[in-house]
């Protein structure tokens, strides 16, 4: 029997005889064709290839090593069998994990100390009790890649960059409370972490805590967007230092109806906290600053109902805090009972900041309260009043406690006509002692440009420059409070061209002339600080109203203080020299004075309200 076999390799034949030759042809054709065949496969292998959309062949060897991930180490990426040995070996390897398509299981404890670079569609889960940490910088698409009932930790300064999507949060309308609270708790609370947004609505039901120095950045001009749904706590508190929210947009669930009325957007419950560039409707309260040393800038509110008493867009009740550009609108809505508020809940609160609040809403503007705790050491500078209805003030400070308010500076107030009463300070309780209240103007208000009321303990108050005029009543004091009309001329003095400037003010004044306006209350006395001690002066003083007493005065504001009248019209005016309180002179009558310092003393106990007018003609030093 004769049988021809043929290569199919090369095409070439051999004829064998008998069943035995034949299958020993039969082997030797296969170890042929096999040889061949691994040839051809390293020479394909080693072979060039130009891939799709480069310019450069390389070997097909060099080409599939570039990709490489924990597959080629042994990971099956099934989400049932724990890759954590292959995860290992390739960091060993390579220098960094890459994690391909798909779900990596992690069912041991494991701490990845390399970069940590995620494919598209990948994720790991962690078995529940293990927990896998990352030391080291990861690297992901927005998309959803820590999974499982186990932990994910990220503690390195390189890891501590996540995006809210890599634990599940998205801007969808799911509640995503749970899983931003397992973001925070992936951080720690030991150092700084950035967590960023997306555009779009996320859905928050229930409080999330963030952790030490967590810094929550939203994206564009806030447009990260968060909606509580029917959460009557707070949205985001805080539990550690130094937590920063930027760039933060919060809106109101329709099944809430127009406003919050418990619980805040943002709850700063430990220091040294910013909160910046923030966004919200109506709430009980905004921005909560309840720990020392925290910040709000940029704070704006839109309300549409009322929030009720004891609310404001910012509440401050901590110590060492600034607050600074809030703008509330809302038209003919109430909101929040102030736009800014100081209350001190249960602690002293002192050395407080405020500025640039602007109040378009039936609410008040800034209040001062006390409920039974000290207050100390609080500026206000920059109110704007510009309601469109019925507001009860621009700033109220009140002490309803049994503690002082004390050392409060407010400056530059503008109360447009819609505002009831400009400036009020209530004391039912405790004291309210050196408040300093200069720069403050109101248009026709119905109410009182600055009304003051003591009920008990001590109220002292000193008015700078003002202009309330045109309120329905100037300046109103029940109670017997103390207050003095200072004038101090180093703030309202002008130089003009031929001064010399703020070093050389009296030299400057002498060659101007001056004059000073202030509106003196019954009992009380306006003081004119010529900034330097004045040896010869002659001065005139004019009252505002039918009967007021009007006189020409000389004097020397120095050693040995002199002052006489030279005339006088109107009701009764004498002179004399020192300082003067509001009732040192004698009753139905205007006493003018000069000290030893360079001070004028003009005290009303006129039984009225009189606007003076205090020209300087001449003045020698």
């Amino acid at each position: 029997m004769s049988t021809t076999w043929t290569r199919q390799i090369d095409g070439s034949s051999v004829s064998v005889s008998g069943e035995a030759a034949a299958s020993a042809a039969a082997a030797a054709l296969s170890a042929t064709a096999a040889a061949a065949s691994a040839s051809a496969a390293a020479a394909s292998v080693a072979s060039s290839v130009t891939a799709t959309g480069s310019t450069t062949a390389r070997s097909l060897s060099a080409r599939f090593a570039d990709i490489i991930n924990i597959k080629d180490f042994g990971a099956l990426v099934d989400g049932a069998t724990g890759d954590g040995t292959a995860i290992s070996a390739l960091g060993s390897a390579a220098g960094f994990i890459r994690f391909p398509k798909g779900n990596t299981y992690v069912a041991a404890n494991l701490t990845i100390s390399v970069p940590a670079i995620f494919d598209q569609g990948a994720y790991v889960t962690v078995a529940a009790t293990f927990t896998l940490t990352f030391s080291s910088r990861v690297e992901s698409p927005r998309q959803y890649i820590f999974r499982g009932s186990g932990l994910v930790s990220l503690t390195g300064e390189d890891s501590r960059r996540c995006h809210a999507s890599w634990f599940g949060a998205f801007p969808d309308g799911v509640n995503c409370a749970a899983r931003l609270n397992a973001l925070t708790t992936a951080m720690g609370n030991s150092r700084e972490a950035l967590i960023e947004f997306d555009p779009g609505v996320y859905q928050v039901n229930s409080t999330v805590t963030w952790n030490r120095g967590s810094h929550l950045l939203g994206s564009g001009d806030r447009l990260t967007v968060f909606k509580s749904g029917s959460l009557t706590g707070d949205v985001f508190t805080t539990a550690g230092i130094a937590c920063w929210f930027e760039r933060l947009q919060f809106e109101i669930d329709s099944a809430v109806g127009t406003e919050r009325t418990s619980g805040c957007y943002i709850n700063v419950a430990h220091g040294n906290a910013i909160v910046s560039d923030i966004a919200f409707g109506g709430a009980a309260v905004g921005v909560k600053l309840a720990a020392s040393n925290s910040h709000a800038r940029n704070i704006r509110c839109l309300v549409g109902g009322t929030a009720g008493s004891g609310t404001a867009t910012v509440l401050v009740t901590a110590s060492d805090c600034t607050v600074d550009d809030v703008h509330q609108l809302g038209g003919v809505y109430t909101g929040p009972e102030y736009v800014v508020a100081i209350r001190n809940d249960s602690a002293a609160v002192s050395n407080v900041t405020i500025r640039n609040v602007f109040n378009g809403t039936a609410g008040s503007g800034v209040g001062i309260v006390s409920n039974g705790q000290f207050v100390s050491g609080i500026s206000v500078d920059s109110v704007h009043q510009r309601t469109g209805t019925t507001s009860p003030s621009a700033v109220t400070i009140s002490n309803i406690g049994a503690q002082t308010i004390d050392s409060v500076r407010v400056t530059d107030v503008f109360v447009n006509a819609a505002t009831t009463d400009g400036i009020v300070i209530n004391s039912t309780n405790g004291a309210i002692t050196d408040v300093l209240l200069d720069d403050v103007v109101t248009q026709a208000i119905s109410g009182t440009g600055i009304k003051i009321t003591r009920t008990s303990g001590t109220v002292s108050v000193r008015i700078g420059t003002v202009d309330v005029s045109r309120a329905g009543t100037t300046i109103s004091q029940t109670g017997s409070p103390t207050v003095t009309t200072l004038v101090d001329s180093a703030a309202t003095i002008a130089i003009a061209s031929g001064g010399t400037g703020s070093t050389n003010r009296h030299a400057a004044k002498t060659a101007l002339g001056l004059v000073y306006d202030a509106t003196v209350l019954d009992d009380n006395v306006m003081i004119v600080d010529l900034g330097t001690t004045v040896f010869n002066l002659l001065f005139a003083l004019s009252g505002n109203g039918t009967g007021a007493p009007r006189g020409l005065f000389a004097a020397r504001a120095a050693t040995g203080p002199f002052c006489a009248v030279i005339a006088s019209t109107g009701g009764t005016v004498t002179a004399t020299t020192g300082a003067l309180a509001g009732t040192t002179g004698a009753d139905a009558t205007v006493t003018v004075s000069a000290d030893n310092t360079g001070k004028l003393y003009v005290e009303n106990r006129s039984g009225s309200t009189y606007r003076y007018t205090l020209a300087v003609f001449e003045a020698q030093s």
